[in-house]
């Protein structure tokens, strides 16, 4: 496992600026589980429990919330724990320091694991024995990732246009992750979206899915 985001001032950039997953996202993934399941997606069901892996300042944690009677957020980072801890609004969710590859849970007590933005990060053999172990035999893993940013709204500066602003954004967010301090190895799964962590899950069961859009400002 890499370790890059554990400092406070990156836990108060995440909480400041980092976009969330969409409830879409949410819906997506919970009419997966509930067909696995055999139940239609139009029954409304909360299901037993959540552990949402690496779950930073607790976006996704709190996103996937609602469909689940006790959620449980764990990351390496006290401050990121911190700042979860903060920002959570609901009484059935709790924040464990832990890692991907040791998940702090019992064996088969997991309805749906989810790791938002994160996986690229983890040693992926030994996190997909521990997803494994953890989950409920009829339970499910949604990795979740995105794409890098396109600016698509005007940009409205002396002397640029459109395409220019766009163009330059694009390649100003690629110079960061390329030249920063970061693993290469690793972004390049976030540059191809997930595609080879996805052939990598042990699972003959198991659907990809490139087609959701978020908008934000």
């Amino acid at each position: 496992m890499l370790r890059f985001y554990e400092s406070k001032a990156i836990a108060d950039f995440y909480v400041k600026y980092r976009p969330t997953f969409s409830q879409e996202v949410a819906k997506v993934v919970v009419n997966y589980l509930k067909r696995k399941r055999g139940i239609a997606e139009e029954t409304q069901v909360v299901f037993d429990q959540l552990i949402d892996v690496a779950c930073g300042t607790g976006q996704a944690t709190g996103l996937f919330a609602p469909f689940f009677q006790r959620a449980v957020g764990i990351d390496v980072s006290a401050e990121m724990l911190k700042q979860a801890q903060q920002q959570n609004v609901f009484s059935h969710v709790i924040y464990k320091e832990g890692v991907a590859e040791t998940i702090p849970a019992s064996d088969h007590s997991a309805d749906l694991i989810t790791s938002a933005e994160s996986v690229h990060w983890f040693d992926l053999p030994k996190f997909f024995q521990e997803a494994r172990r953890v989950l409920k035999h009829d339970g499910c893993l949604a990795i979740m990732g995105s794409s890098l940013p396109q600016v698509i709204e005007p940009l409205k500066l002396p002397g640029g246009n459109e395409y220019e602003m766009g163009k330059f954004a694009s390649n100003l967010f690629t110079k960061c992750l390329l030249e920063g301090n970061y693993d290469v190895l690793a972004y390049n799964h976030v540059l191809n979206k997930y595609k080879d962590i996805f052939k990598a899950i042990p699972s003959n069961t198991k659907e990809y899915n490139d087609d959701l859009t978020l908008r934000f400002q």
